[in-house]
C-alpha cells in the first residue's frame, strides 16, 4: 500500500477474528473514551471502505507499517506517555501534518483483544487514564479528517 500510495504514512492490518474498527478509525473522543473505560462500547467508529482499504485518523499501534521519513517528520512517538495513548498521538500527528493512514483488509494480524486498564482504580489504570487525559487535551482542537461510515 505504501509504494502505491504516496500520500499514505502509515498502513495497519485488521486483526484476525476482529471488526476493523476494533482497532481503528476516526479520531476518539471524550466521550468515546468515557463509554470505552466504562465498558460501555468496544469499538471506534467505523468508518466507509472503498475497495478493500480505508482512510482512518488512527490505528492502535499493535501493528503499524510507516514511513520513516514521516516517522521523523512529526518527531516519532512521544515518549512522555505512559502505557496508552501514544500510538494515537502518533497517527493523529501525522494526519495534522497533512499524511494520510490507512487500515487494509487484506493485511492480517493476529492479535488478541485486551483491555488491560478495564480495571480504572489501579496504579496502572489510574496512570493510563492520566495518559489519555493528557492525549485528549492535547488534540482538543484536532479536526477528524475521514467521515463515519453510512
Amino acid at each position: 500500500m505504501l509504494a502505491l500510495r504516496p500520500d499514505v504514512a502509515l498502513t495497519a492490518p485488521v486483526f484476525i477474528d476482529q471488526a476493523p474498527e476494533a482497532s481503528a478509525g476516526r479520531a476518539p473522543t471524550v466521550w468515546m473514551k468515557v463509554s470505552r473505560a466504562l465498558n460501555l462500547r468496544a469499538k471506534y467508529e467505523p468508518v466507509t471502505e472503498v475497495d478493500g482499504t480505508w482512510d482512518v485518523d488512527f490505528a492502535i499501534g499493535a501493528c503499524q507499517l510507516f514511513r520513516r521519513s514521516a516517522y521523523d517528520a512529526v518527531d516519532g512517538l512521544d515518549e512522555r506517555y505512559f502505557y496508552g495513548p501514544e500510538d494515537v498521538d502518533f497517527c493523529l500527528r501525522l494526519r495534522e501534518a497533512g499524511f494520510g493512514i490507512v487500515q487494509v483488509r487484506a493485511a492480517r494480524c493476529e492479535h488478541p483483544p485486551r483491555r488491560r486498564n478495564k480495571k480504572l482504580l489501579t496504579r496502572r489504570g489510574l496512570q493510563h487514564g492520566v495518559a489519555v487525559t493528557r492525549h485528549l487535551w492535547r488534540h482538543r482542537s484536532f479536526r477528524r479528517r475521514v467521515p463515519a461510515s453510512s
